[in-house]
């Protein structure tokens, strides 16, 4: 990814691979569940579990926009741009699932499994 960046009169271009945002992902997510499992484990489990979710939703998402979405309906996707925009909604998702998952736990436990 080039990155161009205008100071003044001159133009700076940098330059970051993609394998530097995949690992700042990977590093990002193991910090949350890390956290969440030393926090409180179960929940930290839960965390990993929608966390693995989401990212099995991402690549759904870019499996079937870039073999299946041609074929099927003549619409050209360029299927990787679709990816930061599913990131997004898979956090937003878990933004939103984990604190209910806490309320509804809480008012109703018996709905855990002991």
């Amino acid at each position: 990814m080039e990155i161009t960046v205008g100071l003044g009169s001159g133009l700076f271009v940098l330059y970051i691979p993609a394998e530097f945002w995949l690992v700042v992902g990977v590093i990002t997510a193991l910090s949350i569940v890390a956290l969440g499992l030393l926090a409180d484990p179960e929940f930290g489990w839960t965390i990993f579990s929608v966390l693995v979710g989401g990212f099995i939703m991402v690549l759904g998402y870019f499996l079937y926009q870039r073999f299946l979405i041609y074929p099927l309906f003549n619409i050209e996707v360029v299927a990787i741009a679709e990816i930061p925009v599913n990131i997004g909604q898979m956090i937003i998702g878990a933004i939103a699932a984990l604190p209910m998952a806490k309320i509804i736990w809480r008012a109703l436990p018996y709905l855990k499994k002991e």
